[in-house]
């Protein structure tokens, strides 16, 4: 009997541990706070909360699943009681939020008081023992059940979780693509984003290869026939659970950040290989990489540097503000001026935003202008661009190529007389088509357009190329 009393005590003090919640914090006044806790299913949730009253302070109380659902709300709450059963093993959220009109002066944070309880602790037994007519004996009997039952179904809840974990690297995969699409979508033109969700995908289907002792090697393409017609979903093949494949992912995604880490020292590295001395060197707006790539090679061989300010952003003179400091001989130009000085150049390094599928570039404003007179002049065309910014979008993907910003800088507001007959746009990106480069220098060596394709194929996977 007294083993079977400390049994039961220890189960109830681990109970109350986990299904009891009492808390108290203070509110700023036009703020919002939030709690938040995971309950089980078919659970009875109940909860008590005080609210301290202050002048022209209203608080108010709204409590949600994850889908958004409300389950209780209160507007300007101060003292009360709420109570509702979950449907579904989900996250609640319990969320207190200040009001208070503008002016007010300086109102006192508000101290709120709340108890929460569910499960076993939320069930009023003095109540069921009068409508049942039990005994006090009969009553801890009842609990006991109640409690026991609910230990029961955590453990053999906890029991299915394992089973279906053993079966979540395809899973883990469709999370990833999910969250994929969610942070794209919130900025089309910024393709990196993407371009590191793919590159993750890859590092999990490469690791889970080898942990099966295949090679992801040879599911490698071709060719860009074989590139561009590959299809077809092979999900199924990543159900097979192994112990350290999650370990070999992690480490496999650590490197991948100590290489973007050095992504820029490494194009820098070559600057010398491309730059010789006395040369002139012509660029457009402000890339960081081109930048670091220039005072590389400044630190053993003189040359001069032509900047393009690139209107009407003017990123140009930031550019030649910082190579000056580096004592580098620097001229800024307008962008009218290109074709003109073109003949006087012997290279010209860009940066770009984003290197497409077929090799060619989504690049600043004004550097179609800039390769069509190197092409005319045949002035080679170097881009710098680190692997990441390799993306398997297309030209003709027109949602998301796009970027336009306020032409306030093209036709001021202060033009009022014209700007009601005429159409402004300031577009942010010019497309560069591959047959005006001439070379791209990545974090892993110089490539010519043509060899993009099979860059693309060793980064990412067919199947992953739409998120």
């Amino acid at each position: 009997m007294a083993r079977f009393r400390v049994l039961s005590l220890s189960l109830s003090l681990l109970f109350v541990v986990q299904s009891v919640v009492s808390i108290s914090f203070y509110l700023p006044v036009r703020s919002r706070k939030c709690l938040r806790e995971e309950i089980h299913k078919d659970v009875l949730v109940t909860g008590e909360y005080d609210i301290s009253e202050q002048p022209n302070t209203k608080t108010n109380l709204k409590i949600t699943d994850s889908s958004g659902h409300i389950l209780y709300v209160k507007e300007d709450a101060t003292k009360g009681k709420f109570a509702f059963t979950t449907e579904d093993y989900d996250m609640f959220e319990v969320c207190f939020e200040s009001k208070s009109p503008m002016g007010t002066g300086r109102v006192p944070d508000q101290q709120i008081n709340l108890d929460m309880k569910h499960g076993v602790e939320a069930k009023n037994y003095e109540e069921i023992a009068k409508v049942e007519k039990l005994k006090p004996l009969e009553v801890e009997l009842r609990r006991l059940e109640d409690l026991s039952e609910s230990v029961v179904n955590d453990f053999a809840y906890m029991k299915k979780r394992e089973e279906e974990m053993r079966d979540t690297n395809g899973e883990l995969m469709e999370i990833i693509r999910k969250e994929g699409r969610r942070m794209t979508a919130a900025q089309p033109s910024e393709t990196t984003v993407g371009n590191m969700i793919r590159r993750v995908l890859k590092i999990i289907r490469e690791e889970y290869a080898r942990s099966r002792g295949s090679s992801e090697e040879t599911d490698q393409q071709e060719s860009l026939h074989k590139l561009l017609t590959s299809g077809g979903s092979s999900e199924d093949n990543f159900r097979q659970h192994f112990t350290h494949l999650k370990a070999n992912v992690i480490e496999a995604i650590n490197e991948l950040l100590t290489e973007l880490e050095g992504t820029t020292d490494n194009i820098s590295m070559q600057a010398l290989e491309h730059i010789h001395s006395n040369e002139v060197i012509m660029t457009i707006g402000r890339s960081r990489t081109v930048e670091a790539f220039l005072k590389d090679a400044a630190r053993k061989r003189k040359f001069h540097v032509i900047v393009a300010e690139c209107a009407p952003f003017c990123q140009g003179h930031e550019m030649a503000t910082s190579l000056c400091k580096e004592d580098i001989e620097t001229t800024v130009i307008p962008d009218a001026a290109i074709f003109a000085v073109m003949s006087r150049v012997n290279k010209v390094i860009i940066g770009t935003q984003t290197v497409l599928a077929n090799g060619g570039l989504r690049a600043v404003n004004g550097t179609h202008t800039l390769a069509l007179a190197a092409k005319h002049h045949s002035t080679p065309l170097i881009v710098c661009a680190p692997m990441f910014k390799l993306s398997p979008q297309f030209p003709n993907e027109e949602d998301t190529f796009h970027k336009f910003v306020s032409p306030h800088e093209v036709l001021p507001f202060t033009e009022g007389e014209i700007l009601s007959k005429v159409n402004a746009h300031c577009p942010v990106f010019d497309y560069v088509p591959p047959e005006l480069i001439t070379l791209f220098i990545s974090n892993i060596g110089g490539n010519a357009p043509s060899y993009i394709y099979r860059l693309m194929s060793e980064l990412y996977h067919p199947e992953d190329h739409e998120l």
